[in-house]
């Protein structure tokens, strides 16, 4: 991520929180939640089944931040905790529902405006492509065009070397090329 003044301030929360300050970790959570929110989002079938694991990340991150080394890696760090808490949360669903429904991928709703029809096509199109590659190249593309993190910064929330965030990055825009291809 570049060094916005955004998040220079958030490592500025982040020390604040550290030291015990409650209302910044409330700020915090203010920038944060909705980024964190998206990204859950994107991995689950909706926003309404994203809630669960979105708590669950915030209290691991309330529970943990005072552990966190260096502010800087909060986005990276925050990631990382919502894709565990996620993927617990899938695998919990897996358990008890059994159902394929889980595992759509829902594309972004930021700004619905009229779309042509090609338009609309084409999201079609790229949300099944999406939907048919596997889970780890998904979420490092959704990390990387969505949320806009670093080769660097993912490779640290997924706990992986940056060698295999880039060939799975590869990969995965190879698999989604293929498959439009096809179905163009």
């Amino acid at each position: 991520m570049k060094r916005t003044a955004e998040i220079i301030y958030s490592e500025l929360l982040v020390i604040k929180c550290q030291d015990g300050d409650d209302l910044a970790f409330r700020e915090l959570y203010d920038i944060w939640a909705p980024r964190f929110l998206r990204h859950i989002s994107r991995l689950l079938t909706s926003s309404e089944a994203a809630i669960d694991p979105h708590q669950e990340g915030w209290l691991a991150i309330s529970k943990n931040i005072k552990k966190l080394r260096d502010p800087a890696t909060f986005p990276a760090w925050g990631y990382r905790i919502m894709t565990s808490k996620t993927r617990n949360w899938q695998r919990k669903q897996i358990t008890s529902e059994k159902t394929a429904q889980n595992y759509a991928v829902k594309s972004p709703a930021d700004g619905e405006h009229a779309k042509t029809a090609q338009q609309e096509d084409d999201v079609d199109l790229v949300r099944k492509s999406m939907a048919s590659i596997s889970e780890d190249k998904r979420l490092i593309i959704t990390l990387f065009y969505y949320e806009g993190l670093s080769i660097q910064e993912i490779a640290q929330a997924l706990d992986i070397v940056e060698g295999t965030v880039k060939s799975r990055l590869y990969h995965a825009r190879q698999e989604i090329k293929h498959i439009i291809e096809r179905n163009s």
